[in-house]
């Protein structure tokens, strides 16, 4: 009875002190991953019949509420980094899911995990979201800043927010490697942050342990892609000899 009542106070402690911390959703990763999970024919297709609005302003023309909806991602354990990860990672998704099992045509983001569905009422001319996958992995828009000596020259607060996105990037890109040409991304963003991190005046200990430890993460799964690769050229071969 001990350990249930004091695993009780733990869990009620971590929920509460959860609930009191600032979460920050940067719509960058949120858009980032969105576009990264939607990769099947069947999601591109949903992708590519509703619209995502972040303010009532920029929807054009007159529009029908459909539901008021409430994402809330579950989560083992009531950590706020477990939430914050799950919802960057997610919402967008789920979101966009929802209208279309709805009928709406559009989304309007209220705040983290708060979303109405729509139905715009005239469609004409409104540009539609991309039907094809154009993997994030490989925009280095970011990765070119942060390599031209940019953020050196950023105020303190604006290098912070820039390298940590960057960061929040990186962690989110590896999560979604499949290709060859992936792997070599990823690898050229993490060198781009090792080699900004050697270049300031006092490096940070947090970085470079980030890159050793996201270098390590790469290294796992370019050799888990190969082993799958040789198995399946090995089946391959072997339904190709008994068929002659």
């Amino acid at each position: 009875m001990k350990k249930l009542y004091f695993s009780f106070l733990f869990m009620a402690a971590a929920v509460l002190l959860s609930s009191c911390a600032h979460s920050v959703y940067p719509l960058d990763l949120l858009y980032s991953n969105y576009n990264n999970r939607m990769r099947s024919p069947e999601d591109l297709t949903i992708k590519a019949n509703v619209w995502i609005y972040f303010s009532e302003k920029d929807i054009p023309g007159e529009y029908t509420i459909i539901s008021a909806n409430n994402y809330s991602p579950f989560c083992f354990l009531p950590f706020k980094g477990i939430r914050v990860k799950k919802m960057n990672k997610r919402f967008l998704e789920q979101a966009v899911k929802q209208a279309d099992k709805e009928g709406g045509n559009a989304v309007l983001i209220q705040s983290a995990g708060f979303f109405y569905v729509l139905t715009l009422k005239d469609r004409d001319g409104i540009e539609s979201p991309a039907a094809s996958f154009s993997s994030p992995i490989l925009d280095m828009k970011n990765a070119d800043i942060v390599k031209s000596g940019a953020v050196e020259m950023m105020k303190r607060g604006e290098k912070t927010r820039t390298i940590n996105a960057f960061m929040d990037e990186i962690d989110s890109n590896i999560d979604y490697l499949q290709t060859a040409e992936e792997i070599d991304a990823i690898r050229k963003k993490i060198d781009v942050l090792s080699q900004y991190n050697l270049r300031a005046k006092n490096p940070k200990k947090s970085i470079d342990k980030f890159v050793r430890k996201k270098s390590r993460k790469v290294s796992s799964i370019e050799k888990k892609m190969a082993k799958q690769a040789a198995k399946q050229a090995k089946q391959e071969a072997a339904t190709s000899s008994q068929k002659k």
